[in-house]
């Protein structure tokens, strides 16, 4: 194998004329140094910039790049694709919606393994991630939550990988299921962007959508078993015990973590369901009473994130212990949780009757590539 550079810079050029210079490796500061006395500009997002209007002083020192990161230890690499970062703008111009574009910057490789715990993927993006040294990369968001992660193929000189990000309601996300399976694209942002509304972003919804209600049933049955422990130990017993205390306390702050999950994710799923549509007409009462279910719960919810916010800058002699916070919040919600119990199946059965991600149309007069398969994290 390959040892590679300790020190690269990788040119790219913008449509405008701008040079664009980005230092990769674990040397990557002898880049900077070469850059910084060619004339080049930092920017704050970690890249270099050599302006299409840089005077001739600044133009002849960058002329000689080359000579000076040879001097040190540095390898220079001219992109034969733009600028990523100028290709993602547009791609998230042509995609239907607000979508926003930002270029990140891994100099040195071992910051791309942050991306690792992140990465919602089945396809080709994973192994590229892992495997391959990926010096930048541009992430796409919308404002309801989707994000997407946008690299240059590894090993070619043209072409992309787009994949799932998932940063919210989910702590972790690597080689879990229901994956979507991220897609390759080619070389024209507007093919790209269509590519992306057609092919991924339906994939996209489905995939969460099954992983919320699979997340959502499994809490509903967390909540029956916890239920049932609860009542047979209050079912015609004496005052409780303290060791009997204990154990109710234990499993009610399960069954708060269990219905927490409930308020995170159910939301979004019924906001889809409707009964009068399905084969179920009957389970409109229920859902009903669901959402208001869940709308009882949410400054519970509220109470919950604010207070898991504020374990690293509040002492813990000023804190409700989690324990208590946990058994006063399931007491808080209990109503909630045994109207979840009561009709959790309606939920459970208009949720796997919909099928969301339907195709996105593009902007008017706007401007397609295969799919593949997945690897461990193993970077080089």
């Amino acid at each position: 194998m390959t040892t590679p550079p300790q020190a690269q810079i990788f040119l790219s050029l913008s449509p405008t004329g701008e040079i664009t210079a980005i230092a990769h490796g674990t040397q990557y500061r002898w880049a900077h140094t070469a850059l910084e006395q060619s004339g080049f500009r930092r920017h704050q997002s970690g890249r270099y910039v050599l302006a299409a209007e840089a005077g001739e002083p600044d133009r002849k020192a960058a002329a000689g790049l080359v000579r000076l990161a040879a001097r040190h230890s540095t390898t220079v690499h001219v992109s034969s694709r733009p600028y990523l970062g100028h290709f993602g703008d547009q791609v998230a111009a042509y995609l239907p919606g607000n979508w926003s574009s930002e270029l990140e910057v891994y100099s040195h490789p071992l910051w791309q393994e942050d991306l690792v715990p992140l990465l919602w993927d089945a396809g080709e993006l994973s192994p590229a991630v892992c495997n391959e040294r990926i010096p930048y990369a541009v992430t796409l968001k919308e404002p309801s939550g989707i994000e997407l992660l946008l690299v240059e193929r590894p090993g070619a000189q043209q072409g992309y990988f787009v994949g799932a990000l998932m940063t919210r309601d989910y702590e972790r996300n690597y080689d879990t299921p229901y994956a979507p399976a991220g897609i390759a694209l080619g070389s024209s942002p507007g093919a790209a962007a269509r590519d992306i509304a057609h092919r991924f972003l339906p994939a996209y919804r489905r995939a969460l959508h099954q992983r919320r209600v699979t997340t959502v049933a499994d809490a509903l049955d967390s909540l029956r078993a916890g239920h049932r422990t609860l009542v047979s130990a209050n079912a015609g017993s004496p005052p409780a015990l303290p060791s009997r205390s204990e154990e109710q306390g234990v499993t009610k702050g399960r069954l708060w973590l269990a219905f927490q999950d409930v308020l995170v994710h159910a939301p979004g799923v019924l906001a889809r369901c409707d009964a009068a549509v399905s084969a179920w007409p009957g389970d409109g009462a229920a859902l009903s009473r669901l959402r208001e279910a869940l709308a009882a719960g949410q400054d519970a919810l509220a109470e919950w994130t604010t207070q898991q916010d504020a374990l690293v800058r509040i002492s813990p002699a000023l804190r409700e212990p989690p324990s208590d916070l946990r058994t006063r919040l399931a007491l808080q919600v209990m109503s909630s949780i045994e109207t979840w119990l009561a009709d959790g199946d309606a939920f459970v059965r208009q949720a796997l009757a919909v099928v969301p991600g339907r195709t996105l149309a593009l902007s008017p007069g706007r401007d397609s590539t295969p799919q593949p398969a997945v690897a461990r994290p193993k970077l080089r």
